[in-house]
């Protein structure tokens, strides 16, 4: 049993009478249709001339009537992407149709910027009266004329705060908000610091009726780089939104900001279902109490760092409060600290997850999973005749019985032992539907489908054939990606 997924996104089609026209279909489906190409616009599209080309179909229907143009402009401010060029010309010539338009202003619900680093805003692009209805709209939230003048004299400086900080109070409806390679720039005063509170304010406030409340605003990500010794807190505050749900940084957070984030403030962000961090140098302590802070967890994403050393080998990867162990559903873990015992590398284990007992979704490594099995290379010639320590043990013993899809990457010189040993014990582990061991469909568009196309690289032929016929009776199905080759040499 085996469920293929491509590794490009493919375009979708349907047949329709040919009597039938765009102009007989319902305005619920143009829009659908528009929303369909928008989307396909921000997450399928992989260079600017398609997404251009996406965008100028959207364009074109709007102006094929007055009937059209007023159900398609709406939907192309629904989602505002930057591709990463023309930064300046992007996004104020997008601030500037939000201000005069505040009826699409009201439309959007996504926008997402690339390479903001060192953006710096030309006010003098809004014009006088541009300027001043914009400087008014958040000058209403401030509650001192000190913090009022000082935003003013620092706004141009400041940069990327002063985009967002327009952006929160130009659009109401805003729903997810992503900003790429942003750091913040000048001495100005952190606005967006200041904003999540004023924010956070409003909505336990209960002020419905404030635009500037942001009640929709559920899903944030920012990737941030702070090599100038610049502070991320700024947009980490960003979190402290009680409407926001799902909170990505992608950045690596060193053991400093999370300390700092814990000591500046007390908050219990009940707020936060979905969270996703970078971390480096991190201690497991300081992360365990960082993540107390999110009671009501659900789904904990985390790309650990390597730290300058390990304090024990083998030392149990697991940084989880205990509490939030039964209610984790998704639990996915990258990590990269090592630790060279008498010239062997060995990464650090994942403790059992058995106290997981909801956990539905694990994607780890071989070596974390499993433990570290493959002395190879250099390494392995360099060790060869030597004691090497074994570190290996029962796949069966680590994950829950809870579990419906697991994900593994990386290499594992044991993968079909224990594949086979999983799939062996299923009755064990009843809920488990999915498999996906980065396995590998090859199709050739100029040769017929060959005898086996399927292929992994830690599978021979027979233990594929052998590993796809106990998922067949087992009832798991194993995740194919699909990759299309030009001709096969």
């Amino acid at each position: 049993m085996t469920k293929s997924f491509p590794l490009i996104p493919t375009a979708e089609f349907t047949w329709v009478p040919g009597s039938v026209t765009i102009n007989d279909l319902p305005d619920e489906l143009i829009i659908s249709i528009a929303r369909f190409i928008t989307l396909d616009t921000n997450a399928a599209a992989r260079d600017m001339p398609e997404i251009c080309a996406n965008n100028l179909t959207l364009l074109s229907l709007a102006l094929c009537s007055h009937r059209f143009h007023g159900l398609v402009e709406p939907v192309l401010h629904e989602r505002f992407h930057d591709g990463g060029g023309g930064m300046d010309e992007h996004v104020e010539k997008f601030l500037l149709r939000i201000l005069e338009r505040p009826d699409l202003a009201r439309s959007l619900r996504f926008i997402q910027w690339q390479k903001i680093l060192s953006y710096s805003l030309d006010v003098n692009l809004f014009g006088v009266e541009g300027w001043k209805v914009a400087r008014d709209r958040i000058m209403e939230l401030y509650e001192s004329p000190t913090e009022r003048d000082a935003w003013d004299e620092n706004v141009e400086e400041v940069g990327l705060e002063a985009i967002v900080a327009l952006l929160f109070v130009l659009a109401p409806n805003l729903e997810e908000i992503v900003l790429h390679a942003c750091e913040p720039i000048g001495s100005g005063p952190p606005v967006l610091k200041w904003m999540s509170a004023q924010i956070r304010r409003l909505q336990l406030q209960k002020q419905v009726d404030n635009p500037a409340a942001l009640w929709k605003l559920r899903s944030v990500n920012v990737n941030m780089w702070y090599t100038n010794g610049e502070d991320p807190s700024h947009l980490m505050q960003l979190m402290t939104i009680p409407s926001v749900e799902i909170f990505w940084v992608s950045s690596t957070l060193n053991e400093s900001v999370l300390r700092d984030l814990l000591l500046s403030n007390n908050l219990v962000l009940g707020n936060i279902k979905e969270l996703s961090l970078t971390c480096s140098r991190v201690s497991p302590d300081i992360f365990r109490q960082f993540l107390c802070r999110f009671p009501n967890l659900k789904r904990l994403y985390c790309d650990l760092g390597e730290p300058s050393a390990l304090e024990s080998y083998p030392p149990d990867l697991m940084f989880v409060p205990n509490f939030l162990e039964p209610q984790l559903e998704d639990l996915h873990i990258s990590d990269r600290a090592t630790l060279l015992k008498k010239g062997i590398l060995i990464q650090r284990k994942l403790k059992s997850l058995a106290s997981f007992t909801n956990l539905r979704t694990l994607r780890t490594s071989w070596a974390q999973l499993v433990g570290q099995t493959d002395i190879v290379g250099d390494v392995a010639d360099a060790l060869f005749g030597q004691d090497i320590p074994e570190t290996s043990r029962q796949i069966t013993d680590v994950i829950p019985t809870s579990l419906e899809r697991l994900h593994l990457v990386g290499h594992c010189k044991s993968a079909p032992a224990v594949i086979f040993e999983l799939l062996g014990q299923k009755h064990r582990f009843p809920r488990l539907k999915y498999l996906d061991l980065g396995w590998q469909r090859n199709f050739y568009l100029d040769k017929l489908i060959p005898e086996d196309p399927h292929f992994h690289h830690q599978f021979s032929k027979a233990e594929s054939l052998k590993c796809l016929s106990m998922c067949r009776e087992a009832g798991v199905e194993m995740i194919m990606w699909n990759s299309v080759h030009a001709s096969k040499t």
